[in-house]
């Protein structure tokens, strides 16, 4: 005899979800809110700003903070000119913040944060016009997936260009389908405009709207024009390029771990895949799942995608190739941070994808968006409500070394860090050494010999010192570094020069790049005068 099964739970959840599925269906039709679903969210996000932000501003934030804090507009005028390879807006923006909310680093960021966010809301709204509520909510849950969302609380210019972008693709789809024209051409503008004075590579995201627009304009056969003069006039703005070029020609290249090269193409694509890949695999499951079980009833019109929409992604996920490719020409360092607008095109191509295989379905896009938060919410937890490790070293604060020797910094971010956090007392024993042999023979770069310079402009308050003198004064000292780190070049050469290096312990709750702490004892006589060859 066959077991008998009893089927009425299984019923049960079928009627269940038929019934789900059916109010999100129509959900859509009865929903007045602006925003909608993505409301809800929000409510959350502040609270994930929080999380990701909370750490101390790093070695690139303080130089927005301190250009930003310069004590008259000529200098602030000097030190952007001078100091940094940035267009102005971001200093601007960030000089405006700090007066209005105070010097932390709460108003240090809020620009990054207002651009994120603003970057997202017009993401929501240009799926939203194509594919619905839930959808546009889909898009921007995968643009938090992606690891751009740290840059949303970094005091650069990465958020500020993506939210300019996102307002300028929002303009395009205004300009050229709805029937507010001259809000999208303002857009368009405003977004470009915003987008060249805030970072240098925005000029090639200019070109990728461009030739969405000429695919949408062939496929048509007719011109926009009017498009073409928003998206082009603000790109005059790109003369201000041109001493920023010329002071990074003067740099000497950087080690070549960090160089651009088509490996790190690959890597970028990898560690982008990586972060979104099991999420989206289980969203997407899922999705489909809810989309096979609804009646034939409930199911929507066949999904198409436009060419223009098809370029558009495109050149968003060939962004870092073209980064790439530049970059090599001038042995240029880079960084995934370049290509945040990547992160728009992730999500772009995986809200198409679902509305192809579901025919749009909201139910399918509403049960993704949920998978896809919790998956997020997840992940970042993990991150940052780490438990604490079982020290397998010694931990020691720098109150514990020996006061009567002084503290060495090998690396640049470091020293400009603790000239940040530390006390006048702390500082009073950090020094930081310059040697451009050295660091051109060993690090193959000398971004931070220029360090000493800082001080005219920025309250350094460590101590700048060539190598040479300072071990030929002071035999014995702490080395706080990592060894083998590409762009530090301190630790190879002490042990070139027959120094004894005992490794003491990691320093504390530390946040700095480096952390391990060495005594250094030179040998009796230092007569290393330049790196060996």
């Amino acid at each position: 005899m066959n077991p008998v099964i009893d089927s009425r739970p299984k019923d049960a959840f079928c009627k269940w979800l038929n019934i789900l599925c059916a109010r999100l269906e129509k959900y859509e039709d009865k929903d007045p809110t602006p925003f909608g679903p993505l409301a809800l969210v929000f409510c959350c996000y502040p609270f994930i700003l929080l999380m990701i932000g909370s750490h101390p501003l790093w070695h690139d934030e303080l130089y927005t903070y301190y250009i930003a804090k310069a004590p008259t507009l000529k200098q602030f005028i000097t030190e952007i000119t001078h100091l940094d390879l940035q267009p102005p807006l971001g200093y601007v923006l960030t000089r405006i913040s700090l007066k209005l909310l105070g010097d932390n680093q709460f108003a240090t960021r809020m620009p990054s944060m207002l651009a994120f966010t603003g970057a997202s809301i017009c993401l929501y709204y240009s799926v939203r016009r194509r594919l619905g509520r839930f959808y546009g909510l889909l898009a921007t849950l995968v643009f938090w997936l992606t690891p751009f969302l740290y840059y949303a609380t970094e005091a650069r210019p990465y958020a500020l260009v993506v939210g300019f972008f996102a307002l300028a693709m929002l303009g395009w789809q205004e300009a050229t389908e709805g029937g507010r024209r001259r809000f999208g051409l303002f857009a368009i503008a405003f977004g470009v405009w915003g987008m060249i004075v805030s970072q240098v590579f925005s000029p090639l995201l200019v070109l990728i709207l461009g030739l969405a627009e000429l695919t949408r304009s062939l496929e048509q056969r007719k011109v926009l024009w009017p498009f073409w003069l928003a998206l082009l006039a603000p790109c005059a703005f790109v003369v201000m390029y041109i001493p920023i070029f010329r002071r990074f020609e003067a740099w000497t290249v950087v080690p070549p771990e960090f160089r651009a090269s088509p490996l790190k193409v690959l890597f970028f694509y990898g560690d982008i895949s990586s972060a979104v890949s099991v999420v989206l695999l289980v969203a997407l499951t899922a999705a489909l799942f809810v989309y096979r079980s609804q009646p034939l009833e409930l199911a929507q019109s066949q999904f198409s995608v436009r060419k223009h929409e098809i370029a558009l992604v495109v050149g968003l996920l060939l962004l870092p190739v073209i980064i790439n490719l530049a970059l090599m020409r001038s042995g240029g360092a880079f960084w995934p941070r370049y290509c945040i607008p990547t992160g728009i095109g992730v999500a772009l191509i995986f809200v198409y994808v679902l509305a192809k295989l579901t025919n749009g379905s909201r139910a399918a896009a509403a049960i993704a968006s949920g998978c896809v938060f919790l998956g997020m919410i997840i992940g970042i937890v993990q991150q940052v409500v780490q438990p604490r490790r079982k020290a397998m070293v010694p931990e020691i604060s720098l109150a514990q070394l020996d006061h009567s020797l002084p503290v060495v910094d090998a690396s640049g971010l470091t020293f400009l860090e603790m000239n940040k956090r530390e006390s006048n007392e702390s500082l009073s024993r950090v020094f930081y050494l310059t040697d451009r042999g050295a660091a051109i023979h060993y690090a193959q770069a000398t971004i931070f010999e220029g360090t000493a310079s800082l001080r005219q402009y920025w309250p350094i308050r460590g101590t700048v010192m060539p190598y040479q003198d300072f071990v030929g004064s002071t035999p014995h000292f702490f080395v706080l570094g990592t060894p083998d780190y590409p762009e530090d070049w301190l630790i190879p050469k002490l042990l070139d020069d027959g120094a004894k290096l005992d490794f003491k312990g990691e320093l504390r709750a530390s946040s700095y790049k480096d952390s391990m702490i060495f005594e250094v004892m030179m040998p009796p006589a230092n007569n290393s005068l330049a790196p060996r060859k």
